[in-house]
């Protein structure tokens, strides 16, 4: 989806480059100490290195660090462009409202105690926020370790040990600090050099989006690695994703799976959204979405050397000089839905001439050990056209040197597609190679499953770049809203799925035992009996709904069993036409406050055996993504489902999305069971919460 989204009002929003702020030629350091202790002087200790000039900001001392100092610093005679402030919170606005005075482009606030502290600090991050907006100045933090810049020998930070972090290619933007840094000497620990690694902190202004955009056109970038706890504007963080996807890998890992939102806020001052909604809604932006910090740097590390063109389905074939090792590589790829392909006939037949004869040939192919014929193997693999990328495995054994030479070799052609490779041996010799095969765009893993992973991030990649490529840009219809709050009834909610073009039973709403009996004689039999109360969600659970119902005397005690049920003295019914048997999905709807609408598929009723997590999209989609979110259910219950009833879901799915896009004060919706039936899908609940905050009247138009 192309995605557009205002800023939030609750920070800073300027467009203006970031420049000043990463690129900086004279920088104030306010704040600053001769002690060692105290956070100014190790900034002014870690920023020793910088090649720029470097001024110390200082209300009472001379000199610091050898360095002339200033007392404020509107007295420097240079323009500066960046100011590392590290002053008491009570300070801060002052500082700010001095450097724009002196015309300062940017500013570091690494003082804690603003909103992460407490309603005292949100008040003081109020005024640091009114301050920037006089300024115009460019704010990163508060409460934030700061950033480096290897190549430029640039370390605004005050976090000791970070010069010996190498320069490279790999940018990491954090919310934490201390996730920032520990994500950079993770990667050099895998011999991956950072471009630029940010911690964002409290991002009253310089944010996610912001850095993204800096970053896709920063030309030593070539991944980036996104840590998140909470994001305040989830679609404008999705622009900025799609943005720089379209040039770059982009990682992400998103926290707060378990319960620990008063930890985020505590931490960051930003409440953790929906973990669920979030992640799909960063995958649909276009990126790699991961569940650790090590799947984080491990991808980004991956990506950051080697990216698939996009393709609808890649497949890999696995070339094995040991076979326990390579079923472990196609368990693994394949739990994670990438396709091994078999490779064509023509293909085994060079294999044939090649390996002996009781080594499998068609994908994984094994060759026993990594022999003479080993190169020509990968060769042959990589050739194949339903190949799209090679993953190589050979423990360090005599023909494993021949296999990296022949790798990094620019004048020999071995194979046709992108390679990772994957070895374990003496931590010389493969980390010799490692660094080798790098420099000629090989990444290299040093065990079966990491490498199934890297693999897997890598066709995670190509696959959401082939969907974005494919699908227009959906459009949002303008309706009235929804008016009411609460729950809607049954009736009503089904009113709402025939505007969207879903099919329901043939019902009658029912305000008496009177009009009950009148509708039972015009409905085909038998019909359901259901308690109409927008108060009872759970009928079933409540004993409101009665099925088989086939006789005037069945329907009396329906009616009366089911009314038991009822919030109200006088009970509601809707009758409405029993449907037959088949296989039942659920389709459901959030607004989430940071990333908006989203839809949910998945299995409903009592098909839930078919395993694995609903799927999830933020609304709305294109057809091609709605399509795309049906081939990602349980391939059973795809193949049970058949082509064309999926087809049927996949605008079902477009049109509930629109829906929900179009109406965010629909806060929830739950369509459960949605049952596939020889004539087609029909919904045969439906629940409907609105949030009053967002209602509005008038909707009736919306249902002609």
């Amino acid at each position: 989806m192309t995605i557009s989204a205002e800023p939030s009002t609750t920070r800073v929003t300027k467009t203006q480059s970031l420049d000043r702020l990463f690129k900086p030629q004279v920088i104030a350091v306010v704040g600053a100490s001769n002690s060692a202790e105290k956070a100014g002087g190790a900034l002014m200790d870690v920023l020793r290195t910088f090649p720029g000039k470097l001024h110390p900001i200082n209300s009472t001392a001379d000199v610091i660090s050898g360095r002339k100092a200033y007392k404020a610093v509107s007295d420097v005679p240079d323009a500066v462009d960046l100011a590392v402030i590290a002053v008491p919170p009570a300070a801060v606005a002052d500082v700010l409202r001095d450097c724009g005075r002196a015309g300062v482009g940017a500013a570091i606030i690494c003082t804690g105690g603003f909103a992460e502290s407490g309603p005292e600090g949100a008040q003081l991050q109020a005024e640091v926020i009114a301050a920037a907006k006089e300024t115009g100045i460019r704010l990163l933090g508060p409460n934030t370790s700061g950033f480096i810049v290897p190549a430029l020998n640039l370390h605004a930070t005050f976090m000791p040990g970070v010069h010996a972090l190498p320069a490279g290619n790999l940018a990491i933007v954090a919310q934490s600090g201390g996730v920032n840094l520990a994500s950079a000497f993770m990667a050099a620990d895998l011999g991956v050099g950072i471009s630029t690694a940010v911690g964002l902190g409290n991002a009253v202004d310089v944010g996610f989006a912001d850095v993204l955009d800096h970053l896709a056109q920063d030309e030593d970038t070539t991944a980036i690695a996104l840590h998140i706890e909470g994001v305040a504007d989830g679609r404008a963080l999705m622009a900025a994703i799609e943005r720089a996807s379209a040039r770059k890998p982009v990682i992400a890992l998103k926290v707060g799976k378990s319960d620990v939102g008063d930890f985020a806020q505590s931490h960051t001052g930003a409440l953790a959204g929906n973990w669920a909604v979030a992640r799909a809604g960063l995958a649909q932006a276009g990126a790699v979405v991961v569940d650790s910090l090590t799947d984080l740097v491990e991808a980004a590390a991956a990506l950051s050397v080697t990216r698939l063109q996009p393709s609808k389905d890649p497949g890999v074939g696995i070339v094995t000089g040991q076979a326990g090792p390579g079923l472990i590589i196609v368990d693994t790829l394949t739990s994670a839905r990438v396709k091994v392909p078999e490779v064509s006939g023509a293909t085994t037949e060079k294999l044939s001439a090649l390996l002996p004869p009781l080594t499998y040939q068609r994908n994984p192919v094994d060759t026993g050990r990594p022999g003479p014929t080993f190169v020509d193997v990968l060769a042959a693999v990589g050739d194949d056209d339903s190949i799209d990328a090679v993953l190589v495995y050979a423990l360090q054994e005599g023909g494993t040197q021949t296999v990296v030479d022949a790798l990094t070799n620019s004048s020999q052609r071995l194979s046709a597609v992108p390679t990772l490779m994957v070895t374990g041996g003496p931590e010389d010799d493969v980390v010799a190679q490692r660094d080798a095969l790098k420099g000629s765009g090989i990444w290299t893993v040093a065990t079966p499953d990491r490498g199934a992973f890297a693999m897997s991030a890598m066709i995670a990649d190509a696959k959401t770049r082939h969907v974005k490529a494919a699908a227009p840009a959906p459009s949002v219809r303008v309706a009235d809203r929804i008016p009411g709050h609460g729950a809607l009834d049954e009736n009503l909610g089904k009113d709402l799925l025939r505007s969207i073009g879903l099919r329901t039973p043939r019902r009658v709403a029912c305000e008496s035992r009177g009009d009950a009996e009148a509708a039972f004689k015009e409905l085909n039999k038998p019909i359901v009996v259901k308690v109409l109360d927008s108060n009872v969600l759970h009928k079933s659970a409540a004993g409101g709904v009665k099925l088989g119902v086939a006789s005037l005397a069945d329907l009396a005690i329906a009616l009366e069993e089911t009314g038991r049920a009822s919030s109200s003295a006088e009970a509601r019914w809707l009758l409405e036409e029993q449907v037959g048997q088949g296989i039942e999905l659920i389709i459901g709807g959030v607004n989430d406050p940071s990333f908006g609408a989203a839809v949910i598929i998945g299995a409903g009723g009592v098909d839930v055996e078919w395993g694995q997590p609903p799927v999830i999209r933020t609304a709305p989609l294109s057809t091609v993504e709605a399509d795309e979110a049906i081939r990602q259910l349980p391939q059973a219950l795809i193949t049970a489902l058949g082509p064309d009833v999926c087809a049927e879901l996949g605008q079902v799915v477009f049109d509930v999305a629109a829906f929900l896009a179009a109406h965010p004060e629909v806060k929830e919706l739950d369509i459960n069971p949605l049952r596939s039936t020889p004539d087609g899908l029909i919904a045969l609940d439906a629940v409907f919460m609105l949030d009053p905050a967002h209602t509005a009247p008038n909707f009736q138009e919306d249902l002609k």
